[in-house]
């Protein structure tokens, strides 16, 4: 491309304090690995970027390999052609790099501006049970864990 891609989307939950991301399994590959060890993130910031990064090494093989989660029109012309799906032996995934940028792109807005965003990842535990797995309980029990960890996250 003759520009840089600089437009990322909404977020996932927008408040008049804060952001919030929810970093599904897709999130965590070698793609988001680089990004998360750029100098750029020895700033403070509201997750842990050795928890993502310990992520991104203990589940990249549940990034989607299949459709769109491996590439898109869009994502290969930003980052090239992608090989066969699964294979990351070659040019890899030009939807895994996208959304390792994307995810970029939203930290560095979150310091650019005071407005913080605050990344959750299915992963994460509340108690000791993941967020992925407080998601699929009944709405009451799900409602009350995850404002709970968002509460303490944001200090509130």
């Amino acid at each position: 491309m003759d520009t840089y891609p600089i437009r990322f989307g909404n977020f996932d939950i927008i408040t008049d304090k804060f952001f919030i991301e929810l970093d599904e399994e897709n999130h965590f590959n070698r793609y988001r690995a680089i990004t998360l060890k750029s100098d750029f993130y020895s700033n403070n910031f509201n997750f842990s970027t050795q928890r993502y990064l310990r992520y991104c090494d203990d589940f990249e093989n549940k990034c989607g390999k299949g459709g769109g989660f491996w590439f898109s029109n869009n994502s290969e012309k930003q980052f090239g052609t992608s090989s066969e799906p699964g294979n990351l032996n070659g040019s890899g995934s030009s939807r895994w790099k996208q959304r390792a940028f994307y995810d970029f792109l939203r930290d560095v807005y979150s310091y650019l501006q005071p407005k913080p965003v605050y990344r959750l990842s299915v992963y994460d535990k509340i108690g000791d049970m993941t967020i992925n797995a407080v998601l699929q309980k009944e709405k009451t029990e799900k409602y009350d864990a995850v404002y709970n960890l968002i509460a303490g996250r944001v200090g509130n």
